[in-house]
């Protein structure tokens, strides 16, 4: 759209349109993540993988991120977790088991559900990556007191 054809609420709106787009948690989990002959690669940074890849997603943007990451590397992702504000899980992602908690208030559900994170951690080995997918909110909701 060509800014002399419109008026300036509208340019102002089509904005705001594309810069809500271009920080969509899916989209730009998908921009940065590839995988190319048995490595993960990260906003063009290549990370060799001989085990399996592991992804946490954590925050309120947490299951959106998680479904970026399955759109890009599959079933490459052995195993994967979201943690996310009560409300927020919304549809299934493959291969990732979902946990909701409070949010901003930590609670039992995020004590048990950091658990799980730990334990994923706990279970990687020599060749395997953990993917980290961190939003707002996380702080509040990975709790281990």
């Amino acid at each position: 759209m060509r800014a002399e054809s419109v008026g300036p609420r509208a340019l102002i709106e089509e904005l705001f349109r594309a810069a809500l787009a271009s920080v969509e948690p899916r989209s730009a989990v998908r921009r940065a993540l590839g995988w190319r002959d048995g490595a993960l690669l990260v906003d063009g940074a290549s990370v060799p993988v001989s085990g399996r890849v592991a992804a946490i997603a954590i925050g309120k943007a947490a299951a959106r991120m998680a479904l970026g990451a399955a759109d890009v590397l599959g079933d490459a992702i052995s195993d994967g977790i979201i943690l996310t504000k009560a409300g927020n899980l919304g549809e299934g992602v493959p291969r990732f088991v979902g946990y909701e908690a409070a949010h901003p208030v930590p609670d039992d559900r995020g004590v048990a559900a950091t658990e799980q994170v730990l334990a994923l951690a706990r279970s990687l080995r020599c060749g395997d990556v953990l993917l980290a997918l961190i939003s707002g909110g996380g702080s509040a909701l990975l709790e281990a007191p």
